[in-house]
């Protein structure tokens, strides 16, 4: 697995449909520009792992939060570890509707990098 895919919040980056819409669908760039009101050059990201400021996960709500916190992972915070983490649960009720465990996801990770 890349590193650089592995989302900070548990979600694989290499599924992620602005990840996906630069590298090889400029149809579905152009949906998100669209819906987002933004340039088709703004809907672009290297994944979690290779961010940077002009990347769109650079200005992730879990991002900003982490980055202030000084951590990496969703998982390495206290506020996550005792579920009252209210902008991951959002997030991860909203992907558990679609069959993604983004805490699942996160624990994987967390042995993984061990």
């Amino acid at each position: 697995m890349d590193k650089r895919l592995m989302g900070r919040c548990g979600l694989y980056c290499g599924a992620c449909s602005i990840y996906r819409g630069k590298r090889d669908d400029a149809e579905l760039r152009q949906k998100i520009a669209k819906s987002v009101n933004c340039s088709e050059e703004q809907v672009r990201c290297n994944g979690c792992g290779d961010l940077s400021s002009t990347c769109w996960g650079y200005g992730c709500k879990i991002v900003v939060c982490l980055r202030a916190k000084g951590l990496n992972y969703c998982y390495e915070c206290s506020e996550y570890e005792k579920k009252i983490c209210t902008k991951h649960g959002k997030l991860a009720q909203s992907y558990l509707e679609i069959g993604v465990d983004l805490r699942e996801n996160l624990k994987k990770n967390s042995e993984w990098i061990g």
